[in-house]
């Protein structure tokens, strides 16, 4: 889904950015921005395709957590297998 490209520093909490992935069939190359939130475990909430070859993701983590606040407890879904994103 592409390269590591570093951190967007503008949002709160930062944003992991991912660009100049593989080349999608309408020539463009696919990106990714994960957003991180407070969570127990690390797991992955959602991924959306907003538009063609660009992909957001939100990952829940302990290391996202306010120390002062507890952590969100959220059952999630089963994981069932995909094709594709």
């Amino acid at each position: 889904l592409g390269r590591w490209m570093g951190w967007n520093l503008s949002k709160a909490p930062p944003v992991a950015r991912f660009d100049r992935g593989a080349a999608c069939g309408n020539g463009v190359r696919r990106k990714l921005t994960v957003s991180f939130a407070c969570g127990r475990e690390a797991s992955l909430r959602s991924v959306s395709e907003p538009s063609a070859c660009v992909y957001e993701a939100e990952a829940l983590h302990p290391a996202a957590c306010d120390a002062a606040a507890e952590p969100e407890m959220q059952t999630l879904p089963p994981h069932k297998p995909r094709d594709e994103l």
